[in-house]
């Protein structure tokens, strides 16, 4: 089934001669998006919250064990970053931001050392 969708699109685009884009287009980073504006400072600080409070949370009050807690909060954060990302490509003005999902990467890892210390 799958298969028949995509000979379909692939007919219907070279019939028409127009190309249809599913997708929308990435555009060019606008200059508002500074690497220490404060919309990096609090995806940093909303990923290390994340991740420091997922992690706590399964280790102390699930008892899981200290690496499965680790690894379920990074993946959880790591995917509402992805997750909110995505959304402001899809929104009507916004970008899909490889800063904010360094912001959040740089979160994650200082929340990872505290509760590696920890």
């Amino acid at each position: 089934m799958r298969g028949l969708i995509l000979i379909l699109f692939f007919l219907s685009t070279v019939c028409t001669g127009k190309s249809i884009s599913i997708v929308p287009e990435l555009s060019v980073p606008s200059p508002q998006d500074s690497w220490f504006g404060k919309d990096k400072a609090m995806h940093c600080i909303s990923s290390f919250l994340l991740v420091g409070g997922t992690s706590y949370y399964l280790k102390t009050r699930q008892d899981y064990s200290p690496d499965y807690s680790r690894q379920a909060a990074v993946s959880f954060t790591i995917s509402l970053g992805l997750g909110k990302e995505v959304r402001d490509l899809f929104s009507r003005r916004g970008q899909f931001s490889l800063k904010d999902m360094a912001a959040d990467g740089a979160g994650i890892v200082l929340a990872l050392f505290l509760v590696e210390w920890w």
